[in-house]
């Protein structure tokens, strides 16, 4: 839904700037309805087709789907700008996306009553007070050391992103790996996921996924009698590249 008009009347012929509410509000809605179909474990696929460079993917993941988005109406540009701090946190992008467009949808209605919207951003303010004082009575605390416990959340998290994998063993993989990464900050645990490098083999099937505690080099023999296990070795970590020269 793009933008038209001039600045001093951004939707075209609309006598009075008050009717902006209602056309932003509906080019949020346009963007939230492309996600709608796509939440929870039975959510459909979305086929992202790129012009440049040409690509084609076939996700659910809803950063995916948000990347390769362009909009042009300033109303789904801030929705989308928002969500992008979502994308930060890690996940819940669809969650997100959904859920503002839903608050829209409530507050469209109010100013169709004359409402202020002073008075539903303040509204909507003390319901965010509120939910988190909620959370924090019917929350409860988990021991993160716990495997079976993170095992558990992993599987709630992969519910929609399996990717061809069973769920239960890419949520083992991913709880596994963070368990492994855990940092201690100022007496708190921290997690750089950065820390977790995801290596795509094409060519393999997707059951033969494993996780590698270590490092993995994406590097074929030299020779095919060089060894393929060595134990209790020593690595050097070289600056510069070891390329056989000729002297003569």
């Amino acid at each position: 839904m793009p933008w038209l008009g001039k600045t001093e009347r951004p939707f075209g012929n609309e006598p009075r700037r008050l009717k902006t509410h209602a056309s932003i509000i509906r080019g949020c809605e346009l963007l939230t309805e492309i996600f709608k179909t796509s939440l929870g474990p039975r959510g459909g696929l979305k086929l992202v087709l790129q012009g440049f460079p040409l690509r084609e993917k076939v996700t659910s993941d809803g950063k995916t789907i948000l990347t390769s988005l362009g909009t042009l109406h300033p109303g789904a540009w801030l929705l989308r700008n928002m969500a992008y701090s979502q994308i930060n946190v890690g996940d819940g992008v669809v969650t997100t996306m959904i859920f503002a467009g839903e608050l829209l949808k409530h507050a469209k209605r109010l100013i169709d009553r004359q409402i202020d919207a002073s008075i539903i951003v303040h509204g909507y303010s003390e319901a965010l007070r509120r939910t988190l004082e909620v959370l924090d009575e019917i929350s409860i605390p988990v021991d993160w050391r716990d495997a079976e416990v993170m095992r558990k959340v992993a599987i709630t998290a992969a519910g929609t992103k399996s990717g061809g994998l069973p769920v239960k063993k890419l949520a083992e993989l991913g709880a596994t790996a963070v368990s492994q990464i855990v940092q201690f900050r100022d007496g708190k645990p921290f997690v750089d996921i950065g820390d977790i490098c995801v290596f795509k083999w094409i060519g393999k099937p997707s059951d033969e996924t494993r996780l590698v505690t270590g490092m993995v080099f994406d590097q074929g023999l030299r020779h095919p009698a060089m060894p393929k296990r060595l134990h209790k070795v020593k690595i050097a970590l070289l600056r510069c590249g070891l390329e056989p020269r000729k002297v003569w």
